[in-house]
């Protein structure tokens, strides 16, 4: 959540993202501001790109490479 919110162009959003991660509820306040800028298609995307890079990065470590594009 802090990559995606440091990589924010507008001041606004980028204070308000990394504001809502702080502490108790920053799940809760994280997703209410992506809604709110309406980033939900941004923050999916920059979400599931992390997902799949952790997943292979795992991979590697378990001598597994992966070829092609995810489906």
């Amino acid at each position: 959540m802090a990559d995606f919110a440091v990589r924010q162009r507008d001041p606004k959003v980028r204070d308000r993202l990394e504001r809502a991660i702080e502490g108790r509820g920053a799940f809760r306040r994280f997703r209410d501001a992506v809604h709110e800028f309406d980033l939900n298609d941004q923050w999916h995307a920059f979400s599931n790109d992390r997902k799949i890079g952790r997943a292979r990065e795992f991979l590697a470590t378990e001598g597994i490479h992966v070829t092609g594009a995810p489906a």
